[in-house]
């Protein structure tokens, strides 16, 4: 692109950036101007700002001082003046209220002054005359002011002391008092009587003057009063019409800077359709830039992706390669493996095959060599017995022989003795020689039957059966079974069968769950049991290939002894019985016959 060019697209670009700004500044003032005229600003005095609020407490008024007693002259008693009507007080305001200036109160009312009169030079005392003062009119009475406003309702009424000389004076008859006299105990004077009429005329034209201040006063309050509230009015109307001419000027005002507000609405709308336009030019130009930069962008992408794809078939190729090695080298490795253990397995099985052969053949020895040292021990039993029967015999004979010398020595000197000889023959000499010649049998002498040599020679025989001549039985060999699958002894099945379900039942528990899903070889074992149950040996014949699993075979064949010895029927015909099953571990150990 050429620099003249983005030159000229930048110059319209920061004219509608000018000409934004300018109509947002415009658009500022004129609200601030509405602003101001809204609300008003009190230092410049415009018609539409509000004047301060001014406060004033209302000064409370103080009651004038009630009326002084008239006094009393000393000679005639004369009635005192009527009090004048106590003020109320106004109650005192309560908080604070906007009040306008209070005017001046009115100036409270002065009593007249009460001529005081002579005293009448009278020629007997007498007993003075009880006066009560008139009773006041009721229409003098009434309570002529209105009652413009009350805040709160007080409770005053009081009423004042009565006087001593008051309560002398006053009668009980009303309609006399009424005139002003009564009658007392003692007849009057005609002076005292026009003095007394005099003196309340007086008193009556006193209180009508009084009554006509009073009056004139309340009709003073009452015009101050109209005054006042005409002079509110006024101020009232005038603030309303204050108000209503601030409210035409705001009226006003806000035609103004509404139509000012459209005009710079449609100024500022024109300049943003001009910087829209400007906007949207250079949306065009950055948008027809960015979709050339997308395009090369999107053409380096695809170069660099197709790279990058070649690279990583290649990558993944060697990965492929060498993992395929790596997996023939762990073939190999387990294979070699396998045959190391399959080869160790067979020597190992080779090798229990020979100790068991070499025991076998040990035990066959020593067998055999027992069967020798029992042929021979019978052997020299047989040659004692015959040395010991041809002893006897031997002996035998020459008692025989003895015997028959004996006889012979006494049939000699039985010929050379005569009868004599003859007669001191014993019985027993007679019977053998009888018995010798009856029978020809040789007669064995008694001192040699108890002699030390025959109770050797029984001594020697004992046991033999030297008569029969047949030696004693050999002794007999250890009894022994092996149990397969082809035994058909139901006992001795019955029996392995329940050395197989405890094996089973019990052996699960000796060993790890996890070994069901191992490669293993079934273990082939022979188990030897005695006849009173307890274990001889166990002989791993085939390994499983893991000394773990070998190692709890032999565990769980020694946990589970002892086991149930033979029954009887078993027991008088076998000592050991040989169990040969594969072991299978499993998510339970099973125990299968061997099949051949």
């Amino acid at each position: 692109m050429r620099p003249g060019a983005v030159g000229q697209r930048r110059a319209p670009r920061d004219q509608g950036k000018r000409r934004l700004a300018g109509a947002v500044l415009v658009s500022l003032l004129v609200h601030g101007l509405i602003l101001s005229l809204q609300f008003g600003i009190p230092a410049l005095g415009l018609p539409g700002s509000a004047t301060p609020i001014e406060v004033r407490l209302a000064d409370v008024a103080t009651p004038p001082a009630p009326m002084p007693p008239a006094p009393v002259a000393p000679a005639v008693p004369i009635p005192p003046l009527p009090l004048p009507d106590a003020v109320t007080p106004p109650a005192p305001a309560t908080g604070m209220r906007l009040v306008d200036p209070a005017p001046a109160p009115a100036p409270a009312p002065v009593p007249a002054p009460v001529t005081p009169r002579l005293a009448v030079k009278k020629d007997k005392p007498r007993k003075a005359k009880r006066i009560s003062p008139p009773l006041p009119a009721s229409d003098a009475l009434a309570m002529d002011t209105r009652v413009i406003a009350q805040d709160v309702i007080v409770n005053d009424f009081s009423v004042p002391m009565p006087r001593p000389e008051e309560a002398e004076q006053k009668t009980i008859d009303l309609k006399e008092a009424q005139h002003g006299t009564d009658d007392g105990t003692e007849a009057t004077s005609a002076a005292e009587v026009a003095e007394a009429a005099r003196a309340a005329q007086l008193a009556e034209i006193r209180r009508q003057e009084e009554q006509a201040e009073r009056l004139a006063a309340q009709r003073k309050l009452e015009e101050d009063e109209k005054e006042r509230k005409l002079a509110e009015l006024q101020v009232r109307q005038q603030q309303e019409k204050a108000a209503a001419e601030a409210s035409e000027e705001q009226e006003k005002q806000a035609r103004l800077a509404q139509q000012a507000r459209v005009e710079a609405d449609a100024a500022l709308m024109v300049e943003q359709q001009k910087a829209e336009q400007v906007a949207t030019q250079q949306k065009l130009e950055q948008q027809t830039a960015d979709q050339l930069r997308a395009e090369q962008a999107k053409a380096d992408r695809q170069k660099a992706n197709q790279l990058a794809a070649q690279q990583l078939a290649a990558q993944k190729l060697a990965e492929q390669q060498a993992a395929q090695k790596l997996a023939e080298q762990l073939a190999a490795q387990k294979l070699a493996e396998q045959q190391a253990a399959q080869k160790l397995a067979e020597q190992q099985a080779a090798q229990k095959l020979a100790e068991q052969q070499a025991a076998q053949k040990l035990a066959e020895q020593q067998a055999a060599q027992k069967l020798a040292e029992q042929q021979a021990a019978q052997k020299l039993a047989e040659q004692a017995a015959q040395k010991q029967a041809a002893q006897a015999a031997q002996a035998a004979q020459q008692a025989a022989q003895a015997a028959q010398a004996a006889q012979q020595a006494a049939l000699q000197r039985g010929r050379d003795g005569g009868g004599s000889q003859a007669a001191n023959t014993p019985p027993g000499g007679t019977a053998a020689g009888a018995g010798s010649g009856a029978g020809g049998k040789i007669i064995v002498p008694k001192n040699l039957l108890g002699s030390d040599l025959s109770n050797r020679a029984r001594e020697m025989v004992k046991g033999l059966d030297i008569l029969s001549g047949t030696p004693p039985p050999p002794l007999r060999d250890e009894r022994r079974v092996a149990v397969g699958a082809a035994e058909r002894d139901v006992p001795l099945r019955m029996y392995v069968e329940s050395w197989r379900q405890k094996i089973q039942r019990n052996g699960s528990a000796n060993y790890p769950r996890d070994w069901a899903g191992v490669e293993h070889t079934h273990a082939l074992v022979n188990v030897a049991v005695r006849s009173d149950g307890t274990v001889q040996d166990v002989t791993i014949l085939r390994s499983s290939g893991r000394a773990d699993m070998d190692e709890a075979v032999l565990r769980i064949v020694r946990v589970n002894a002892r086991y149930s010895p033979f029954p009887p029927n078993i027991a008088s015909r076998y000592d050991v019985i040989d169990i040969r099953r594969v072991w299978q571990f499993g998510e339970n150990l099973k125990l299968m016959e061997e099949l051949r």
